[in-house]
């Protein structure tokens, strides 16, 4: 099942914890593997120094989101296509409700404003 920019889903990363992740993009390999770029939405934590300020979301912005939360830019990774399907297939990623355009732009929009992406990362943004 293709996914596209602005789908999300449940992931258990980096622990237990379930975690907010979203499509990006994805990209085609040169061997004709599809990838999917993808960064996880986290809480918002005052004063802790792991908290990106440069893409801030709330409540309004998507029904998983109950509180003031994050991109976290620099989770930013790459799911291969079979792997996600597989994922999703079993369980062990949890399809959810797709994010606005006005909010995937903002996402997007924000990554060149965040210090801790990679550059390499940054590029799938724009």
């Amino acid at each position: 099942m293709p996914l596209k920019e602005g789908d999300t889903f449940l992931y258990r990363y980096p622990r237990q914890e379930y975690h907010l992740f979203l499509v990006v993009t994805n990209i085609t390999s040169f061997n004709g593997k599809v990838q999917y770029v993808c960064t996880m939405v986290s809480t918002w934590k005052e004063k802790s120094k792991l908290c990106d300020p440069a893409c801030i979301l709330d409540k309004e912005d998507h029904p998983f989101i109950v509180h003031k939360s994050y991109i976290a830019y620099q989770e930013t990774v790459l799911f291969p296509e079979d792997m996600l399907t597989e994922l999703l297939a079993t369980g062990r990623a949890i399809l959810k409700e797709p994010l606005a355009l006005d909010v995937l732009s903002r996402i997007k929009a924000s990554a060149k404003n965040s210090d801790m992406i990679s550059p390499m990362m940054l590029e799938y943004y724009k």
